[in-house]
């Protein structure tokens, strides 16, 4: 299958009015018009691209640039900032997390960021965390409105679902921005070895921000796994496992990963993205918004808590 056949496969979605330079409040119809076109692909796909970012793209650019910065240092300068597990913010080196157990190295750093006074490394990334914080306040209002706009695409009650998420950014909210930092892959390669192992997110949705080196694939319904190829000027937008469950299986929360290229030239590349793991607040129960409850219903936190352990090397 050629990349050209791969994105005519993908859906877009222009956000238009719902975009963060868009300051007054978009119109019924806006809302409604995103929240169909969303809500279908999510059916369908289990995954969409936004496109009509604006300057949502610079602020993303401008993070990763201070992710980067921090990514390039020595580890022992990144290791002060390690994972505080109980406020699930700060860094992890590659191999202490690994989603995919058939393999038995997941090459990618990352850094988590629940919040704009958390834990940031500003005494040798100065712009880390101004960076972080304009950032969080675009995604967290652009995350509202795309709510909104997907709660009235299911023609459920306009603040269903974002009543559900009114603390994110905040001490009582479980919400998480990540870096991610995928080195040049080493030309003694084990061939347990992958970037990022298949997994489903966790969350409610996830937005992707990817640069141009690509190797992140989705698995469709056909069981098949297709490129998520970079569109330029897009973000990526997936179902998580609590949207899964809330939504009683409308919208399928989907299998993802980040595999090795083949190309030599991107071999030796990094790759680094942007994600933005959307949580319902810590208390909130997992549970189906409508149609029979679950078994057990967890708190939010309880959910996360027993995810994030299970993939943890330490």
């Amino acid at each position: 299958m050629s990349e050209d056949q791969i994105i005519n496969q993908m859906p877009v979605v222009d956000i238009g009015q719902l975009g963060v330079d868009h300051t007054s409040e978009p119109t019924e119809e806006e809302f409604l018009r995103v929240g169909k076109e969303i809500s279908d692909a999510f059916q369908e796909h289990g995954f969409v691209y936004l496109s009509g970012l604006g300057s949502l793209e610079e602020q993303v650019n401008r993070m990763e640039k201070a992710g980067s910065t921090f990514f390039d240092l020595p580890r022992k300068d990144k290791e002060k900032y390690h994972l505080n597990v109980n406020k699930k913010e700060g860094y992890m080196a590659i191999n202490e997390q690994r989603l995919d157990y058939d393999y038995s190295h997941e090459l990618h750093e990352s850094y988590d960021i629940m919040r704009g006074d958390g834990i940031f490394p500003d005494d040798i990334v100065p712009d880390f965390r101004p960076a972080a914080k304009n950032l969080l306040d675009s995604l967290k209002m652009l995350t509202e409105r795309i709510l909104t706009a997907i709660t009235l695409g299911l023609e459920l009650d306009r603040n269903v679902i974002t009543n559900l998420h009114k603390n994110v950014s905040s001490d009582s909210g479980m919400t998480a921005l990540r870096l991610l930092h995928y080195p040049p892959v080493p030309q003694h390669l084990l061939k347990t070895s992958t970037r990022f192992g298949a997994h489903t997110d966790w969350g409610t949705i996830t937005f992707i921000f990817q640069d141009e080196v690509g190797g992140l694939e989705v698995r469709l319904n056909n069981g098949d796994w297709a490129s998520a190829v970079p569109i330029p000027g897009t973000v990526l937008l997936l179902v998580g496992e609590m949207f899964d469950i809330q939504t009683s299986h409308k919208f399928r929360a989907l299998e993802h990963r980040v595999v090795i290229p083949e190309e030599d030239s991107l071999k030796g590349r990094s790759r680094r993205s942007t994600t933005f793991f959307v949580m319902p607040d810590k208390h909130v129960q997992v549970k189906p918004l409508w149609g029979s409850p679950v078994t057990e219903a967890l708190s939010v936190e309880e959910f996360l808590t027993r995810k994030l352990k299970g993939t943890l090397k330490y």
